[in-house]
């Protein structure tokens, strides 16, 4: 009887533990059409990870800038190769069903998108719409998505302040980089951005930025802006605002993606 009694007890607390574990993740391979696995790891970046660095310690996640992007509860997204026209996905089932939903958003025939980036010196004065990005060594940063003809509130500005304009004309999904303009107590800074129209005409904008500090390694700032730590989808004439700041220098950049017929 006792023994009966100590097996029931056992069940119920390992039941308990695996309750308390979440739910069992579950892989699943998803064939691209038109999309290489290179172009869908620039959309999905740091998620992605391809195979051979899967040793690697792994990427900081930052939740809160992505949420829009990577549904919640995926463990993994990787391939073999660059050019693999196969992902491996990994995760809870409702985060591979959603998965599933947004690659087929994703992997349509790459069309031109126009990046227009407008360039403030001086951080923007962020409300509770800015989502912080964390483990950004160096700087605070916070990005927030803009509404069609809004602009950041940069206080340190005079009104009417025109921003530095950089337009560049992007041909497939691939990460491009901008170097943006030099200001006064602000150290050299790489705008890395990738942009692709969806399915549903929404377009998914994944964009990151590095800083070469005066005597430091471009290699380091490159690295940094590839990782692309913010992403959004955004609907047409909607724009993505990036706030940087230390003391009391900063800069804010503002990404605004177009392409040939959207309206």
């Amino acid at each position: 009887m006792r023994t009966t009694a100590v097996m029931l007890l056992l069940a119920c607390l390992c039941a308990g533990s695996a309750r308390a574990a979440g739910p069992t993740p579950v892989f699943e391979t998803i064939a691209l059409t038109n999309l290489k696995a290179g172009e869908i790891a620039a959309l999905l970046a740091p998620h992605f990870r391809y195979a051979g660095a899967l040793g690697a310690p792994a990427p900081a996640q930052r939740p809160s800038a992505q949420a829009d992007v990577v549904p919640e509860g995926t463990q993994l997204i990787t391939a073999s190769h660059q050019s693999s026209r196969y992902l491996l996905v990994a995760g809870t089932p409702e985060a591979v069903g959603q998965l599933r939903g947004l690659l087929a958003l994703l992997d349509v025939r790459p069309r031109p998108v126009r990046l227009t980036v407008h360039v403030y010196p001086a951080a923007a004065d962020r409300g509770p719409s800015w989502q912080d990005i964390p483990e950004t060594p160096g700087v605070e940063a916070a990005v927030r998505g803009l509404a069609p003809g809004e602009l950041p509130r940069c206080p340190a500005l005079p009104r009417g302040f025109e921003p530095h304009e950089i337009v560049v004309e992007a041909l497939h999904p691939a990460p491009e980089f901008i170097p943006l303009p030099l200001f006064a107590d602000w150290p050299q800074a790489l705008l890395c951005a990738a942009a692709h129209i969806n399915a549903d005409g929404g377009i998914t904008l994944a964009v990151g930025v590095g800083l070469l500090e005066p005597g430091g390694d471009p290699r380091a700032a490159v690295e940094q802006a590839w990782s692309m730590p913010a992403a959004r989808t955004l609907r047409p004439g909607e724009a993505l605002a990036l706030a940087l700041s230390r003391g009391d220098a900063g800069i804010t950049v503002v990404i605004a993606p177009s392409a040939p017929g959207l309206r």
